[in-house]
């Protein structure tokens, strides 16, 4: 639990950091075309050298790499899914042959009887 909690806190103060950097000066923020909402000023990073390294910064730590960590937890998550089941399937043949010695067993002691 405690490990969960470390986790969503560090993943908030992640967002927080990249959400508020156009708030302090380092990029802006921008309203849309149909003014409905705000969205990075597209317009300063193709004008400036400062805004080009906040927008690939973000493109990179905010969408590249969170993509790269999740596609490596599915990636582990799938790769433990197989061993399971190829462990699973070793116990069910394994207590399969101890079912059929059980029956065998059974028979001869009933036979001897």
């Amino acid at each position: 639990m405690q490990l969960r909690r470390q986790a969503l806190i560090l993943i908030w103060f992640y967002a927080s950091f990249w959400a508020t950097l156009p708030l302090v000066g380092v990029g802006n923020y921008a309203p849309e075309p149909f003014g409905t909402s705000c969205t990075l000023d597209w317009w300063l990073a193709q004008a400036s050298l400062r805004g080009k390294v906040f927008v690939i910064s973000i493109m990179f730590f905010c969408l590249i790499l969170p993509t790269v960590v999740i596609v490596f937890s599915y990636a582990k998550i799938i790769v433990k899914v197989k061993s399971s089941a190829q462990e699973v399937a070793v116990y069910d043949t394994r207590n399969q042959k101890n079912h059929t010695l059980e029956i065998k067993l059974t028979k001869l002691k009933a036979e001897r009887r």
